[in-house]
């Protein structure tokens, strides 16, 4: 994919790279400043050498499927076409829920089954929430508040829980038409997971 090479520090790299201006520095891109660049890079190479008719990304990693959405249709990429890229639900282990992730296998026993789970437990109460009727920002965020505060007492440490839209990646105070973005990231021991929920909208 790198045919000269690549610099690891992003300072010092030189040649092509893909720029998701005002998009890659939002939600995960705060945690993450250079993450979206080489995504968005390699995957254009990839598109590129392949030309597949059909792409799949997972909805776990919403951000990243939807900057390469957007990418295809600001770069008029024909193979896939930004209608073809298309995001699968995120698959769940069958009883915690817990999102499927190559790190859980950093993750003790109990850290897997007792303190990761919920996470996505915080983010199905603010979806709860919106589904009665809230749509506040504050109010949302305030409902995950029960699981966040119960898995920082097992020692996890919350990195953001989140409202989003959905293009922009810009903090919302309310659920609009347009539907949103609840996301999360989490520290389980030295372990950072990630997950969300869509309110109001579907991809």
């Amino acid at each position: 994919m790198y045919p000269t090479g690549i610099e690891q520090d992003t300072h010092k790299q030189t040649g092509a790279f893909i720029e998701m201006a005002n998009l890659s520095d939002k939600m995960e891109g705060i945690s993450r400043p250079t993450f979206f660049r080489g995504v968005a890079t390699v995957v254009t190479k990839l598109f590129n050498v392949v030309q597949p008719d059909l792409a799949f990304f997972g909805q776990k990693d919403i951000q990243q499927a939807l900057i390469l959405r957007r990418m295809c249709k600001d770069l008029l990429v024909q193979y896939p076409t930004p209608a073809n890229l298309r995001i699968s639900p995120t698959a769940r282990d069958p009883v915690s829920h817990l999102a499927l992730s190559s790190r859980n296998a950093y993750l003790s026993e109990e850290q897997r089954s007792q303190v990761a789970p919920l996470l996505y437990k915080a983010l199905q109460a603010g979806k709860q929430a919106y589904e009665s009727g809230v749509t506040c920002r504050q109010d949302i965020l305030h409902a995950t508040t029960q699981h966040t505060t119960h898995a920082q007492q097992q020692g996890a440490k919350m990195d953001y829980i989140q409202l989003n839209d959905a293009s922009s990646f810009e903090v919302v105070d309310s659920v609009g038409n347009n539907g949103a973005i609840l996301s999360a990231a989490m520290y389980v021991g030295n372990t950072r997971l990630i997950d969300n929920v869509l309110l109001g909208m579907s991809v």
